[in-house]
């Protein structure tokens, strides 16, 4: 049997550093000039899904669980409330999944016409990006607003995410959850693979060795973003596989909370600390408003 308090715990730490790396990596891109694009509005459409999940975590999974140790109410977490809750948390993945999936699309477009990405990539279809991405995080949690029998709560008895024991429950899991989510990792990964071939191929060309001084350092942010996009991909793609397949084998309460629950909270936190890594440097936390200059993304400090 899990240590209800001790998982929780280990949660409330979990979630506050969640909470933390992703509100510095809102304040980066809003006072960091180069990432005024559609590359960093897909980081804050990202943070903010990282900060939702952060912030469930905290208030939900941990503080309101750590109350319920000694408490007698069993039916608290699978309430009405508590699959709104449910909802909301699946509303804010699904949102990081498919930001995920626009990222690699923005840097595998990047790469392979440099020329044309300002033009392809402008503010006004940033925005329609955007929308794309959110509509289609929408429209998989809008079928919970209607079914009383498909849901998706916390289990605080054992610290898991779970889908409704039903018949629609378990399509919902199914058709709506691990399909898409396997898909859209199979996708991520097949157009990173294209960018990097693109990107080792690239160096080869004539119009490269011909740039100018500001063109070199646009290409070196571009090239950083993309590595920053690799980066962000590798605790993606662990944590759907921890979620979805390691979890499969997991043998005690303990081995499930590790796959399932810690996965899913650890990939939000590190997402965060991921974009602080590659763009946070000191003069974000000045009280001043004047945004870092555009040189490169090691040339901010």
């Amino acid at each position: 049997m899990i240590g209800l308090a001790s998982a929780s715990a280990i949660l409330l730490l979990m979630s506050l550093l969640g909470i933390s790396s992703n509100l510095i990596a809102l304040l980066t891109v809003k006072r960091t000039k180069y990432l005024h694009n559609t590359f960093g509005a897909l980081c804050v459409s990202l943070a903010s899904c990282n900060l939702g999940i952060c912030l469930i975590y905290f208030g939900w999974c941990s503080i309101a669980t750590l109350s319920m140790v000694d408490s007698d109410d069993r039916v608290f977490f699978d309430s009405e409330l508590g699959k709104k809750v449910g909802q909301v948390a699946l509303l804010f993945l699904y949102g990081s999944i498919y930001t995920h999936l626009a990222v690699s699309f923005n840097r595998m477009m990047s790469l392979l016409y440099p020329l044309r990405y300002l033009m392809m990539f402008d503010l006004r279809k940033g925005i329609a990006l955007l929308v794309v991405v959110w509509t289609c995080a929408f429209i998989e949690i809008a079928p919970y607003f209607w079914s009383r029998e498909c849901y998706f709560f916390y289990k605080y008895e054992v610290a898991l995410w779970e889908f409704a024991e039903t018949g629609c429950g378990e399509f919902f899991g199914f058709y709506f959850d691990f399909l898409p989510s396997i898909v859209i990792v199979v996708c991520i990964l097949v157009m990173d693979v294209i960018a990097l071939m693109r990107l080792r191929s690239s160096h080869a060309d004539a119009y490269v060795s011909t740039m100018s001084e500001e063109q070199k350092k646009a290409r070196k942010i571009e090239i950083g973003f993309f590595t920053q996009s690799l980066c962000q991909t590798v605790p993606f793609l662990m944590a759907v596989l921890c979620f979805h397949v390691v979890s499969r084998y997991a043998e005690t309460d303990w081995q499930l909370f590790w796959a399932m629950t810690f996965s899913w909270v650890s990939l939000h936190t590190i997402d965060g600390f991921i974009i602080d890594i590659f763009h946070t440097r000191r003069l974000v936390f000045k009280t001043s408003t004047k945004v870092l200059p555009s040189f490169s993304i090691s040339g901010a400090s």
